[in-house]
């Protein structure tokens, strides 16, 4: 009964990756591309990345609407404004995910520019 119950998980689970494995070839010759239809015009908030570890990045000088608000990306590929020319200006770089970016936020509403009003109020920049 035990072998009975292996063989079917088995035949099941080969099934499903022979069915993944189809519908993966059928996405690459259809030409699926998720990154195509980001943003707006003929700026993209995201590209391929160049760096082998990193699937996408944001595409410095990108603006228009996605993600739920406004968003411009900076020369430098980060969101917010152009940093300062000013060498003796310390800088604060947040790295993280949809949460760190602030996905439906507008840029003074999410942490990391609040953090950056806060070090500039008490005159840590």
């Amino acid at each position: 009964m035990r072998g009975n119950y292996l063989k079917k998980l088995g035949l099941s689970a080969a099934s499903l990756l022979i069915t993944l494995i189809a519908l993966e070839i059928a996405l690459r010759v259809g030409g699926y591309n998720p990154l195509r239809d980001w943003g707006k015009g003929s700026d993209f908030a995201m590209r391929p990345s160049v760096y082998p570890g990193l699937k996408y990045e944001l595409t410095p000088g990108a603006s228009g609407r996605v993600w739920g608000t406004d968003l411009k990306i900076n020369s430098q590929g980060f969101r917010g404004p152009e940093p300062s020319s000013n060498p003796a200006m310390q800088r604060v770089i947040v790295l993280g995910d949809s949460i760190a970016f602030g996905n439906n936020l507008p840029l003074e509403d999410t942490f990391s520019s609040q953090l950056q009003q806060r070090l500039v109020s008490r005159g840590a920049t």
